[in-house]
């Protein structure tokens, strides 16, 4: 049976069937965005992880389309606040786009998944002990660019460590994920987003239609 993560969820669903990763988006600014006090609020079946994707804005400026995403190494203060804000809105799982201390996380109990896109490095840094990571998200080059998406290229990478797909899956194309991935014995499923999300919530039709096809 392979792991469905879909993100975005700003409200209590009606099913959480077959739903194994929730995303929750603390970002202010991102029409996606819900506060960590309602996100508290919100119970999740024992069986479903709750996934608290961390970034911050870089202070660098807005990357021009084509050359990837600039992020920012995360300090130890920004740690604090994450376990902090973890544990009051019961997350199971931390989802980081940057190197950070992640045996710091490990010391709370928390699964630790890191983000990758394409135009980075594989793997990111040297010194991160890949020990504390529990899954990767392999991501497009520009994971908010639309650009087309081949997935082939995830197969050339030396990935020793359960790894999610992500990036523009909808129905028209998760049965080509899964044929490409068959023989891939760390791929353990995909990260759904953009195609479920209608803007107000997660699409539970679009998600149940998913799961038919995978679980």
């Amino acid at each position: 049976m392979k792991l469905l993560k879909t993100c975005w969820i700003r409200s209590k669903l009606e099913n959480y069937n077959n739903i194994d990763m929730l995303w929750f988006n603390f970002i202010e600014s991102s029409k996606r965005y819900i506060s960590p006090e309602k996100a508290e609020l919100i119970e999740t079946p024992f069986s479903t992880l709750r996934v608290w994707v961390f970034w911050k804005p870089s202070p660098q400026p807005s990357p021009l389309k084509g050359e990837g995403v600039k992020w920012k190494d995360i300090t130890k203060s920004d740690l604090v606040d994450i376990i902090m804000i973890a544990k009051k809105t019961k997350m199971n799982a931390i989802q980081i786009h940057w190197n950070c201390d992640f045996a710091y996380l490990k010391l709370y109990n928390y699964l630790v998944i890191q983000s990758i896109p394409l135009s980075q490095p594989f793997p990111p840094r040297e010194n991160v002990a890949e020990q504390n990571i529990d899954f990767y998200i392999i991501d497009w080059k520009n994971p908010w660019s639309g650009e087309g998406y081949n997935y082939w290229e995830i197969n050339n990478l030396n990935i020793e460590k359960k790894f999610l797909v992500a990036g523009w899956i909808s129905e028209k194309n998760i049965w080509e994920i899964f044929e490409i991935f068959k023989d891939n014995q760390y791929f353990c499923g995909v990260d759904i987003a953009s195609w479920v999300d209608n803007w107000d919530n997660i699409c539970l039709e679009k998600v149940e239609y998913i799961v038919n096809l995978i679980k």
